[in-house]
């Protein structure tokens, strides 16, 4: 992954005045953020679909180290400032635009094009791919025998050719040099042990999170997957998700799971993460009540999913007539309910 310096020789261009340099630099940083992905957990699918050495080609990036005003040109300003500022890496280029760019056209091929044609026809380039191939196939080794109920079943659906991406036109490959969700939306990673205590719970049927914390996501997501298949039911109707009308990054569609986003606001659910803002209403707060009453302004209403059983908030409420309090996590208050469970009937049918 180291990146290497390419001399792919000196030309003559058109007005023949020299000989012209062609040196740019290329590495394969992209694919190792890739497996780095996979062995995440994310982006299962992209890396086990590389069979051949020609899909290693999507992975590589070049930079423009000493060449000729009519390479970068062949480009142009917006084509270089598009891809500069992009997921590929600042002053890189995905290696299959750059190579496109460079193609054979009879007597009409340019000085810089019919160069580059004849490096790209050295051995040079059969031996990186195959060296490569051989280590892409370690990794995808390595992410087969992972001990992840997710990745298992993505993979089982990979093999009998049941994943949903095999049922796209094409696989969609990308030159990006970091994958990581946005850790700036991390928020809530020290929920994960009482998220685990609580949805495992029969009076947790239907969660509502507004985080987009990747490992969150995949607890809850694999709660989805495990009572679907448990059941032989759909997986909202095992276990209901809801997610910020943001939307999330993680790949539940990839995982086998289903997760509403809503228009706007945020869904109903036995356990609600309250979003910082969203306001409550505990002057409706009595004893006999219920944390329906607190989180929704006119109380529970089971067919709408206006149904609140556990309440975990930033936001410390204070001590409540109609719910237990209990501070967990990193700043985190977790409110249950003291009346009786009533279900969460939206998405049951």
């Amino acid at each position: 992954m180291t990146p290497i310096e390419l001399d792919a020789g000196g030309y003559w261009g058109w007005d023949r005045d020299g000989e012209l340099p062609f040196v740019v630099e290329m590495d394969a940083i992209a694919l190792l953020t890739l497996m780095e992905s996979a062995l995440r957990g994310i982006s299962v699918y992209e890396l086990m679909t590389i069979n051949r050495p020609g899909d290693l080609l999507n992975y590589l990036r070049i930079r423009l180290v000493r060449v000729q005003a009519d390479i970068s040109n062949i480009f142009g300003k917006a084509t270089l400032e598009r891809w500069s500022s992009g997921d590929c890496g600042e002053e890189y280029l995905p290696f299959i635009i750059f190579d496109d760019a460079l193609q054979l056209e009879g007597d009409d091929t340019s000085p810089e094009a019919r160069c580059w044609r004849a490096f790209r026809a050295t051995s040079l380039w059969t031996e990186t791919m195959l060296a490569l191939s051989v280590f892409v196939a370690d990794i995808q080794r390595q992410v087969r025998e992972m001990d992840d109920y997710l990745v298992q079943g993505e993979i089982a659906r990979l093999d009998a050719h049941r994943h949903r991406r095999d049922y796209f036109h094409a696989i969609e490959r990308h030159c990006i040099v970091n994958r990581a969700l946005d850790e700036s939306q991390n928020t809530g990673v020290s929920l994960l042990p009482v998220l685990d205590e609580l949805i495992i719970r029969a009076n947790v049927e239907s969660v509502s999170c507004p985080l987009t914390n990747l490992e969150i996501w995949r607890r809850l997501v694999e709660e989805q997957v495990r009572r679907s298949e448990s059941a032989g039911i759909s997986p909202q109707v095992a276990f209901t998700l809801s997610g910020p009308d943001g939307g999330i990054s993680a790949p539940y569609e990839d995982w086998g799971g289903d997760v509403h986003i809503p228009y706007e606001g945020a869904c109903g659910a036995d356990l609600f993460i309250k979003p910082t803002w969203r306001r409550v209403f505990l002057e409706a707060d009595a004893r006999g009540g219920s944390l329906s009453d607190i989180v929704f302004s006119g109380g529970s209403i089971p067919e709408l999913g206006y149904v609140c059983h556990y309440l975990l908030t930033q936001e410390d409420l204070g001590p409540l007539r109609c719910a237990s309090r209990r501070e967990v996590g990193e700043g985190w208050v977790l409110y249950e309910s003291n009346g009786p469970y009533e279900r969460n009937l939206r998405s049951k049918s």
